[in-house]
């Protein structure tokens, strides 16, 4: 491959302000019904609680999504592999239909925060406007332009860090915040929004500089060098459950559920092969890849379990 033509490396760190892109598989549409928006929507409140990552905005287009999102422990790729495998499984069961539901690889732009955020927020609320879908941004239920409207804070779209912005006091800074939208609304296409440097950046060259700086820190970038025993005694030590008890050939389901979790974080975590824990606690490779396969269906749908693993993997990042 031609150096030149590679595809960048991914820039990421605690903190960092990305503008997310996906288009439906061959510009189909991702969405057919309210049901398709409810379920992503689902999704992304789903993992938000499991990894902890901050969502400004959204906007659920027929054949295409925008996410504004800030990430923190998780880099950006763990989640949005999460998200979006698991709406493309819901999505090719529904339809009966195989392959990719989105085009290829989403599309991240790293953006600086100071210059960006606000201008960000609203042009995504206002997607559905310039696509000519509904009139006024209020009229379009697939967004989180409802939470800014709402009296009560959302639990999930960090709307008070946005809001912050137009003074104290809900009533009047919502206030305040419909009208920045208003005056958004004779905007057409912003391209200045998409002029990135190295296929990537929205910002200055200081920004870029300081993000590059803290993009060579994160640890979640780096494969941990874990052994099979370190996460099977990790996950023993969160769920109550005995090393021993996991080589025994007994199926109760707490057990089952351990092997399956031992297997996904080390796979997830270190790149351990479903096939070196399974000899490890002496069962069948495919049983276990298939009881992993279970585990990672139930995690979008279970959040006690999806925290679960969320503290096993948290003990062995601290090693």
């Amino acid at each position: 491959m031609n150096r030149a033509m590679a595809r960048p490396t991914r820039i990421d760190f605690p903190g960092a302000l990305f503008h997310v892109m996906g288009r439906g598989n061959q510009k189909q549409r991702s969405f057919r019904d309210a049901s398709d928006y409810a379920r992503y929507e689902n999704l992304l409140q789903r993992y938000h609680q499991r990894y902890g990552f901050h969502v400004y905005a959204y906007v659920l287009m027929p054949n295409h999504i925008h996410l504004l999102v800030e990430t923190d422990r998780v880099p950006l790729a763990k989640i949005m592999q999460g998200i979006q495998q698991s709406y493309t499984a819901y999505f090719n069961k529904k339809y009966r239909l195989t392959g990719h539901c989105f085009q290829g690889r989403y599309k991240a732009i790293l953006c600086d925060r100071d210059a960006y955020l606000l201008t960000l927020v609203r042009y995504l609320h206002l997607n559905p406007v310039r696509a000519g879908l509904v009139q006024g941004p209020e009229r379009w239920g697939w967004s989180s332009h409802k939470a800014y409207l709402e009296s009560a804070p959302s639990s999930w779209v960090s709307v008070d860090q946005i809001l912050g912005h137009f003074g104290r006091g809900g009533p009047r800074r919502r206030t305040a915040y419909r009208r920045f939208i208003a005056d958004g609304m004779g905007e057409g296409h912003r391209e200045d929004l998409y002029e990135l440097v190295e296929q990537r950046y929205l910002g200055s060259e200081a920004f870029i500089e300081t993000a590059e700086r803290k993009g060579r820190i994160r640890p979640e970038h780096r494969r941990l060098r874990l052994t099979v025993e370190e996460c099977v005694r990790a996950t023993c030590e969160v769920t109550g459950v005995r090393p021993l008890d996991l080589r025994t050939p007994s199926r109760v389901r707490n057990l089952a559920t351990a092997r399956a979790i031992a297997a996904y974080v080390g796979y997830d975590l270190a790149g351990i092969q479903y096939s070196e824990t399974a000899r490890a606690l002496r069962r069948a490779a495919v049983t276990l890849s298939l009881q992993v396969q279970r585990l990672r269906q139930r995690l979008d749908s279970n959040p006690t379990l999806a925290r679960l693993v969320g503290r096993v993997e948290e003990r062995l990042r601290a090693k």
